[in-house]
């Protein structure tokens, strides 16, 4: 599983953040991203734990996610033998519905197979791969060993198939236009643009270019991660509201016009965990979750 140090087509965050905003806006842009998460994520997110009288994530019990580029050797070797364990366990699908699961690793594609048509282009995308993301993470720790951090995100992509095309709508600063436009629950003025995402897997190639079997390539959780990373700080910049904030319909593009999703919209994990409700996904240190993107 080899990485490739690829952002915007050029560098690592860290290092495209330390080149000169005056010569690079992309270098501006991340610089600010990594602003964003430091001083208000990383320190909003926290407050509302010591906050929250009776509080099941504590901080000593927060999972810590990290840019891929920042594990250790370590921790890389952990998770790339975990997710192979993965794909040797056998699978917990229903054969009459899935009959070509083989594996637990297949178990996660299967799911996605027949959950994404009903996922993306309405109110349930973000909170569905939070929780999507989560039990890759819960079985890859609980059932496959792996001994290092949180599930590592990945604002970079492998050497694949680039697309330098799709490669321009998922830079810096179309993560900063997002972070700095969207400020509300109202349509163009919810959390961050759900058309970004899909540029990401676009930009990879391969299956990924399968919105349906995207899952089948490994580098789709650390995607997934990331993008939630952009929503998480997102929430960080004022968590008090924006973690009870819903936005969009039960349908596609709301074609035929549908209801909005509310907190009890429920998220159908089948074999891969229990099932959980949109208001159970809305933040990072509550419910099922206690992590934090560092």
């Amino acid at each position: 599983m080899k990485f490739n140090a690829i952002l915007a087509g050029a560098l690592p965050l860290a290092a495209l953040a330390s080149a000169s905003p005056a010569q690079d806006p992309q270098a501006a842009a991340a610089r600010r991203v990594i602003e964003l998460q430091a001083q208000q994520y990383q320190t909003n997110i926290p407050n509302s734990i010591k906050n929250n009288p009776k509080p099941k994530c504590t901080p000593e019990k927060l999972i810590r996610r990290k840019e891929w580029g920042a594990t250790s050797k370590k921790e890389r070797l952990s998770y790339a033998n975990a997710v192979t364990r993965l794909a040797n366990k056998p699978a917990r699908s229903d054969v009459s519905i899935v009959p070509g699961a083989r594996s637990r690793y297949d178990d996660f594609v299967a799911l996605h197979l027949l959950k994404a048509p009903f996922v993306h282009g309405n109110g349930r995308f973000l909170g569905f791969y939070r929780a999507y993301v989560h039990v890759n993470e819960q079985a890859l720790r609980d059932e496959c060993g792996h001994a290092g951090g949180g599930l590592a995100y990945n604002s970079r992509c492998l050497k694949r198939d680039l697309s330098p095309y799709y490669s321009a709508f998922s830079r810096p600063t179309n993560v900063t236009h997002a972070l700095g436009r969207y400020y509300g629950v109202q349509r163009r003025h919810g959390p961050p643009d759900r058309r970004h995402p899909q540029r990401g897997p676009f930009q990879v190639g391969g299956i990924m270019y399968d919105t349906s079997a995207s899952s089948s390539d490994s580098i789709f959780f650390a995607h997934h991660a990331q993008i939630d990373r952009v929503w998480a700080i997102w929430q960080g910049q004022d968590p008090s509201r924006r973690t009870s904030q819903l936005w969009g319909t039960e349908t596609v593009g709301n074609d035929p016009p549908s209801a909005n999703v509310t907190m009890q919209t429920p998220i159908e994990l089948g074999v891969l965990g229990a099932d959980m409700k949109l208001g159970d996904v809305l933040s990072t240190v509550s419910g099922p979750f206690c992590y934090i993107c560092v």
